[in-house]
């Protein structure tokens, strides 16, 4: 990573990989240096501040972490890892109630993660709301539960790489549990895998839908073209894309 930055100076996702590879190997100090460098130069990169707020609490630098996490958050309004840091920075400096009110947005773009629920039982339960915590317990053993289908499914599409079937019915899956940014990324990549599948029209839709859910425009805009290039034809995708023109202000492909 070193020879790299010295080849692409203004580079900044190769600055990242190397405070990353640091924070791997167990050089956490390092590892904060390089974030933090990246960080106060309002890198557009969400996952830099995310592992600086992680790193930072681990480290139990509680107030630097949640003055990233805050910074952050405000800079990357959407993005899930960033919220779920700051909420977890939030709990750690027993802040429980500003806390819950972002794990509860975290479910809101993450519904299916029990990430976020796990937050709010513990957050609950320092506020002794003992009732409320235990009533979710239920519903975080659910998404524990799918959570391990979603994986077999995940494992089966990748020991069969070159049939597009088990890959459709894993991102099928993946949007039916409104796992928004998975479902997109795999799209993508099985638009690509499998350029000539019938399925590819429908999924591209689905997953621009999914994009906008997310409020990402790029891959919104890169799968909605996707779509009407695969001829999606039924009444239901021409309708959900028409729809996710009008989110992008493309009046005219909408019509």
């Amino acid at each position: 990573f070193d020879r790299a930055r010295a080849l692409e100076p203004g580079a900044a996702h190769h600055a990242y990989l190397r405070a990353h590879s640091l924070a791997l190997a167990g050089r956490r100090d390092e590892a904060i240096v390089g974030l933090t460098a990246l960080a106060e130069e309002a890198t557009p990169l969400p996952e830099v501040y995310g592992e600086l707020v992680a790193l930072l609490a681990e480290a139990n630098r509680l107030d630097e972490a949640a003055l990233w996490a805050g910074d952050s958050a405000a800079l990357f309004q959407r993005d899930a890892g960033l919220a779920l840091a700051h909420a977890r920075t939030l709990a750690g400096k027993e802040r429980h109630a500003e806390a819950l009110a972002l794990f509860d947005r975290v479910r809101s773009l993450r519904p299916w993660s029990k990430d976020p629920l796990y937050g709010m039982i513990q957050s609950l339960r320092r506020m002794n709301r003992l009732d409320e915590s235990l009533s979710l317990i239920t519903l975080f053993d659910e998404l524990q539960a799918r959570e391990q289908g979603v994986s077999e499914l995940a494992a089966r599409a990748a020991a069969n790489p070159a049939q597009s079937e088990p890959a459709r019915v894993y991102i099928e899956r993946l949007l039916l549990d409104q796992r928004w940014e998975e479902s997109a990324r795999q799209t993508l990549l099985f638009l690509t895998q499998f350029p000539g599948d019938p399925a590819g029209g429908t999924l591209a839709v689905k997953a621009a839908e999914a994009s906008v859910h997310l409020g990402d425009r790029d891959s919104a805009t890169r799968l909605s073209r996707e779509a009407q290039a695969r001829g999606a034809k039924s009444a239901s995708d021409l309708r959900t894309l028409a729809q996710v023109y009008l989110w992008l202000g493309e009046i005219p492909e909408a019509r």
